[in-house]
């Protein structure tokens, strides 16, 4: 396989990635609205399904910062395509931003 072949799967895969965390995002915000609503359109007590809506936000959680992984992977294989000149100039694959977040978040 040709370096080029590499990095246009590469590319391919880690585009369908982020596609599949907002896709997953998506559907557990639909998920949490389902549930929101049928315990407040039923008739039982406002703390029914607590536990359950308590488990979807902490898997919201872990998507999203798996999702910061995927944008942060995009970011490295982005400077390999340019270090090894697959790519043809800076700035093709606009950065996630996420270290500039960070480091002023850790600084604050």
């Amino acid at each position: 396989m040709t370096p080029q072949i590499a990095a246009l799967r590469i590319a391919r895969s880690i585009g369908q990635a982020e596609a599949q965390a907002d896709d997953l995002l998506i559907s557990l915000a639909r998920l949490q609205i389902d549930l929101l609503t049928a315990r407040r359109e039923a008739d039982v007590p406002v703390h029914t399904g607590q536990k359950a809506i308590m488990r979807l936000i902490a898997a919201q959680d872990c998507v999203v910062r798996g999702q910061n992984d995927v944008f942060r992977i995009h970011d490295s294989v982005a400077d390999i395509a340019r270090e090894r000149g697959l790519m043809d100039e800076r700035g093709l694959t606009e950065g996630s931003g996420l270290s500039d977040f960070e480091d002023a978040a850790q600084a604050a």
